[in-house]
């Protein structure tokens, strides 16, 4: 599926950033790349912006969806510059510029298919981890889109989730993971091993 880059000028992106804002939009994520840009995946538009550190509106693009896919709810830029995008079906990999470089399917693993993919980040080997909201679970996938691993479970102990959110990786490769059903922030290895958690 081929994605579509359009560029806008000045003036519309602020015009579309004052639509994000609005009451409709349920939520925008924001990701900042190693040139100090940052981009934000708008979930009522499907589209994403691109600003300068001192919020100057560069470029945007839109993101076609398939037929009954839900908007992009994640988004992060490795260290090449690469912006990974999550919907609730596929991992989107764009340039800065907006052009499509690969595209692939969520696959299941012994625990199922993903139910709800709610958040992306990548470490700096290149790797990506996605919160699986529906089955209370991170899954750890290699560049090109193979699961590798995966951890968690629903319930309310170390290493369980009810409703993970929002997750992101450290400089030193820990992986942290929002959990708002049950109000605490998990840190985990690479490997999945449970590290600390607070909140709660």
């Amino acid at each position: 599926m081929a994605g579509r880059q359009r560029k806008e000028s000045a003036d519309e992106g602020r015009q579309i950033l004052c639509e994000a804002e609005a009451p409709k939009v349920r939520e925008a994520e924001i990701a900042r790349s190693g040139k100090l840009l940052d981009l934000v995946v708008d979930l009522l538009t499907y589209r994403v912006q691109m600003f300068s550190e001192n919020g100057e509106f560069l470029t945007s693009w839109s993101i076609e969806a398939e037929e009954g896919e839900s908007p992009p709810t994640g988004i992060s830029i490795d260290s090449e510059d690469v912006v990974y995008l999550v919907t609730d079906r596929r991992v989107l990999k764009y340039s800065t510029e907006g052009a499509l470089v690969d595209e692939w399917a969520l696959a299941a693993d012994a625990a199922g298919q993903f139910q709800g993919s709610t958040s992306i980040a990548v470490d700096a080997a290149g790797n990506l981890y996605v919160a699986d909201q529906g089955n209370g679970r991170v899954r750890k996938l290699s560049d090109t889109g193979q699961i590798l691993l995966g951890w968690g479970e629903a319930g309310t102990g170390p290493g369980q989730f009810q409703l993970p959110s929002a997750l992101e990786v450290g400089p030193d490769g820990r992986v942290y993971v929002a959990d708002q059903r049950n109000n605490r922030i998990q840190v985990f290895s690479a490997d999945g091993e449970f590290l600390n958690l607070w909140g709660g």
